[in-house]
């Protein structure tokens, strides 16, 4: 593996934001490669940053937490407004 994989700083934002698809899409303009090309150098980066992944799977975890406090909360409006 090639240890200079650079991605463009909006890329790696965007893989820091949990945003995968976005940085493969940003990669293949930058870089003007393929959809596999880009795909591939942005694995490539993501082995050689694993800090990357951690940060992406608490992203999604803390997302899921604002999902339930959501649901919680529409179900208790729901549940008041219809009490009467």
């Amino acid at each position: 593996m090639n240890d200079a994989v650079k991605l463009s700083e909006k890329a790696v934002d965007a893989l820091k934001q949990g945003r995968m698809i976005e940085a493969i899409k940003l990669t293949r303009v930058a870089s003007k490669v393929g959809l596999k090309e880009a795909n591939e150098q942005v694995e490539a980066y993501l082995q050689l940053h694993p800090e990357i992944t951690v940060q992406k799977s608490q992203l999604s975890q803390e997302s899921s937490i604002r999902f339930i406090i959501i649901l919680i909360g529409a179900a208790l409006l729901f549940w008041l407004f219809y009490q009467h």
